[in-house]
């Protein structure tokens, strides 16, 4: 049973549904006092289908188990709530066919918008579908799209981290990143640069032994890993500048299980501050996760609506925090 049998017309009722400016209060209360006497819930899909839209969008993420990601879900979710959006949760695990597929979804429709996360694709990849709908690059950064853009610049968080490593004292400097020959990673692609730069600047060769690309980069698992690794050679370095505090944890836990002070033995430095960091008193780069979320889902929301969005590429700060393990 609708409210329209409640003695009230269909058309004042899809008005006052659909949030229509010019009913009545007459004819809102009317309509209300019937929603409450008949128990009556609107379809909100057929709702949005009339308004030309979904109701939904996509956030297209590399991975769903990392804590960077419940941070910057966490502000897409504040946003989406306030918007009365759901969210659909695309996970890619780093696979460049799986993020083409994701942005199916806003080529044919079923979304109304998508915020993409760590681009995999060049962007002649990804411009066809850009095209089809509203889309936002964050924590990207790519000079050649022409969707607004929410980041962090990870080449300068990476090269105050290895440049505070420098002024320690430091020429021994291991580094653990994802691959290097991932170019298209708008997130390692820069912290490596920053790494081969610094090193470059303060005359320091770099050493093949301390860089360390094939271990995982996501996990506390992958940290005891890495120390295994290091406390096997001969020279070891004295420093270690890790994409992740997760991984940073690790090696410190595994490094106290065996007796290696940190960071007289060696000197330790993450990223993201996430909790762990904290926790663990861990040197880290901050950057911004929640707000990076809600601002990209802001301005995504904006574009949805047919709202101007100035400006459209939105570096947001990042910071160096100085801790016990340097």
């Amino acid at each position: 049973m609708s409210p329209k049998k409640a003695g009230v017309s269909t058309a004042t009722v899809s008005r006052v549904l659909n949030g229509h400016p010019y009913v009545s209060e007459r004819s809102r209360l009317a309509v209300e006092e019937a929603i409450r006497q008949l128990n009556y819930t609107p379809n909100s899909s057929a709702v949005h289908l009339k308004r030309g839209k979904t109701g939904v969008i996509a956030a297209i993420i590399k991975r769903i188990d990392h804590p960077f990601m419940s941070g910057l879900m966490q502000g897409i979710g504040e946003v989406a709530l306030r918007k009365g959006y759901q969210i659909m949760v695309c996970q890619t695990r780093l696979q460049a066919r799986e993020e083409l597929r994701f942005l199916h979804l806003l080529q044919t429709k079923q979304v109304d918008g998508i915020l993409l996360e760590d681009m995999q694709n060049d962007w002649k990849e990804v411009a066809p579908y850009a095209a089809c709908g509203s889309l936002v690059l964050v924590n990207s950064y790519e000079e050649k799209a022409n969707v607004p853009m929410v980041y962090v610049n990870n080449y300068n968080g990476a090269r105050q981290a290895l440049l505070h490593l420098v002024e320690k004292g430091h020429r021994a400097i291991a580094v653990c990143l994802a691959k290097r020959n991932n170019t298209l990673c708008t997130v390692q692609g820069p912290r490596w640069r920053a790494y081969q730069d610094v090193l470059a600047e303060a005359g320091i060769e770099i050493n093949s032994r301390y860089v360390f690309e094939n271990v995982g980069t996501s996990n506390v698992l992958s940290g005891k890993e890495l120390f295994r690794a290091i406390r096997e050679m001969s020279n070891k370095p004295t420093a270690l500048f890790t994409g992740s505090d997760q991984v940073a944890a690790g090696f410190i836990l595994e490094a106290q299980r065996h007796g290696v002070r940190i960071p007289e033995d060696i000197a330790v430095v993450g990223f993201d501050n996430q909790p762990i960091a904290e926790l663990m008193d861990i040197t880290t780069v901050y950057q911004p996760t929640r707000e990076m979320g809600e601002h990209a889902s802001e301005i995504l929301f904006r574009l949805i609506e047919g709202s101007p969005v100035d400006p459209s590429v939105v570096e947001m700060p990042h910071q160096l925090v100085v801790r016990s393990t340097t």
